[in-house]
């Protein structure tokens, strides 16, 4: 896949052999990435270039990934970036404090490859619309699109 921009996705993950799977993965797919290893490092990564996207993992050695996006929230520069959140601990009450913490979405690890880039491409096309109910409804629906597309792809292929 080839996307037409190069979008900027900001990868942050503790684990270095999970960023530069996930590194490589998002490469050879079009997407420009920058990778950090803490929540620290992600917020310069942020303030010398504001991705278009954030994966970030919950779970960082110095700084929790609900504080890092707290505070991104929090932030009228960076308020509005979206934040997909990879995570281990997938339980509904993560994934409830994941949501009410900002969140634009949150995946469990090991992370299905084909799964997380439908989501990056169904969020990169719809986090620009500004009313949240419309576009998690428009989200919903080209996740949905994507993975119908993707199963007649491997029905037919």
């Amino acid at each position: 896949m080839s996307t037409a921009k190069a979008y900027q996705i900001l990868l942050v993950d503790d684990d270095p052999k999970i960023l530069l799977l996930l590194q490589n993965l998002l490469e050879d797919n079009g997407y420009a990435v920058q990778t950090a290893e803490t929540g620290a490092a992600a917020f310069a990564a942020i303030q010398a270039t504001p991705p278009d996207l954030i994966l970030l993992d919950i779970l960082l050695a110095d700084l929790d990934g609900m504080e890092v996006c707290g505070q991104l929230r929090a932030t009228p520069t960076t308020r509005n970036i979206p934040v997909i959140f990879l995570t281990a601990h997938d339980t509904p009450s993560r994934i409830e404090q994941a949501m009410n913490m900002g969140a634009s979405d949150i995946l469990g690890k090991p992370v299905n490859t084909a799964d997380l880039l439908l989501r990056i491409r169904a969020m990169l096309e719809t986090h620009h619309i500004p009313n949240e109910h419309q576009r998690l409804l428009k989200y919903i629906t080209r996740v949905k699109a994507l993975q119908s597309q993707a199963e007649e792809l491997d029905e037919t292929g």
